[in-house]
């Protein structure tokens, strides 16, 4: 079984004139927000061996909150076409995945990381689908499982199995 760990970075600073947006970084919110997500993952046993991250700051210090938690950090890979992207280029940095990974973990931005997340789980209901695609606040996790390889990767294959949110822990 395939596993992916669709991550929305934590909360950063606002938006301010002085700084690049690919440049804000975490806020105490975020940081403590990500550091609570990441013990949980940790007790659910839901930590990934790699991981493609964003190259924006908040995403790559979300990456280190999780990675200090973590028993064994995942093999970490930058990739800017994350940053800004759309639901078709993060499912090809998801194909462009090696087969000997099991679970992999993407941290990334809204709209796309909820529009990915609203896609993989397709016209399935559930109170956490609808609440989901409602909503996907920062430091939220979706986890979705597959019996392909990643380069197989496609909306019909993906099964739904939580949504978490900060709040909700």
């Amino acid at each position: 079984m395939t596993t992916l760990l669709l991550l929305r970075h934590a909360n950063s600073g606002s938006v301010q004139e002085n700084i690049p947006d690919i440049d804000r970084p975490l806020n105490d919110r975020g940081r403590t927000a990500a550091h609570k997500l990441a013990q949980y993952m940790c007790e659910e046993g839901l930590t990934a061996d790699f991981a493609l991250c964003s190259p924006a700051l908040r995403a790559r210090e979300t990456m280190d909150q999780l990675s200090v938690v973590f028993p064994k950090k995942p093999k970490i890979e930058i990739n800017s076409a994350i940053y800004g992207a759309d639901v078709s280029t993060l499912l090809d940095c998801l194909r462009s995945i090696s087969k000997d990974i099991d679970r992999a973990l993407l941290i990334g931005h809204n709209p796309s990381i909820s529009d990915l997340a609203s896609t993989l789980a397709g016209d399935r209901e559930s109170k956490e689908i609808s609440s989901m695609g409602n909503k996907f606040p920062t430091s939220a996790l979706a986890i979705f499982e597959f019996n392909n390889f990643w380069l197989e990767l496609d909306p019909t294959c993906a099964t739904f199995v939580r949504f978490v949110t900060p709040s909700g822990l």
